[in-house]
């Protein structure tokens, strides 16, 4: 009878154990399972925030361009003994890049405001003030006030672009 029982509950001991070693081997599948898939939703983010960055980052790149030929050639303009014929050619020309400017800074916003989602309250702050600068600039080039100003106003601006892209890059590289 001894036997039988120290069957049974031998019985019982493996039976038991088999279901700990099992239940123990469940949670350690469902914890992986979670650690990968939240490693993965994290690159997923890290994605996200690379694309918005680097989306809004060239709109801004491109918009410092056009702001540095608009402020040249309106710096230059007065400089030269031009005709009126040639003046107003420039002027055209002038025109045509705050144009291409304005569509590039109303672009630069809508960027900016996606960005904002997905950044720190540091870059948000940044990117503000870059966006402020923007328009700064913008201003004193559309009013043909190019001069020593403006060309100190551009070079606060590509300043600025400079902070937001290294702000950026660690960003992305903390996340």
């Amino acid at each position: 009878m001894t036997e039988g029982l120290f069957a049974v509950v031998g019985a019982l001991v493996g039976a038991g154990g088999a279901w700990v070693a099992a239940l123990i081997a469940g949670k350690a599948a469902r914890y992986q399972a979670d650690k990968q898939a939240a490693a993965a939703h994290d690159q997923w983010l890290r994605q996200v925030r690379r694309d918005v960055y680097s989306a809004f980052l060239a709109e801004a790149r491109s918009a410092v361009r056009t702001t540095f030929f608009v402020a040249s050639m309106s710096y230059s303009m007065p400089h030269q003994s031009l005709t009126a014929e040639q003046e107003a050619a420039l002027e055209v020309e002038i025109r045509d890049l705050l144009s291409t400017f304005n569509r590039r800074l109303v672009t630069l916003y809508d960027k900016a405001e996606a960005m904002k989602l997905e950044a720190t309250t540091d870059l948000t702050a940044k990117v503000d003030l870059f966006l402020k600068e923007a328009q700064e600039l913008h201003w004193l080039v559309d009013q043909l006030q190019a001069g020593a100003r403006a060309r100190d106003k551009w070079d606060e601006l590509e300043q600025l672009l400079n902070e937001v892209t290294e702000m950026c890059r660690v960003a992305i590289q903390r996340s």
